[in-house]
């Protein structure tokens, strides 16, 4: 658990930034850590232990196991959320010439 004490200790926008790379991995399908690694170029005890945190929050599930490693997917109430907020932001709002 060592290895994981450093990761407890960044600011939590760094925080947010990780997981949303990681959410945005997963809206193409379930994957391992290590792919999921390889997609955001995230190290993989980075990822792993921002796993644990979506885990705990409900934001992503254990899907199954491939070559020996556990697959992780979005919920689907996530994964709408995600496709819903991404659509959204490309909404001009009225007046708002500056928003795509």
């Amino acid at each position: 658990m060592k290895r994981f004490a450093i990761f407890f200790e960044q600011k939590h926008s760094e925080v947010r930034r990780q997981r949303k790379a990681i959410k945005e991995a997963l809206v193409g399908g379930a994957d391992t850590v290590a792919k999921i690694s390889d997609s955001t170029e995230l190290a993989e005890d980075l990822v792993l232990w921002n796993m644990m945190g979506l885990l705990k929050w409900g934001a992503v599930e254990v899907s199954g196991h491939g070559n020996h490693e556990v697959v992780y997917s979005l919920k689907e109430v996530c994964l709408w959320v995600i496709l819903y907020l991404s659509q959204w932001a490309k909404v001009p709002l009225a007046g708002d010439a500056t928003r795509v």
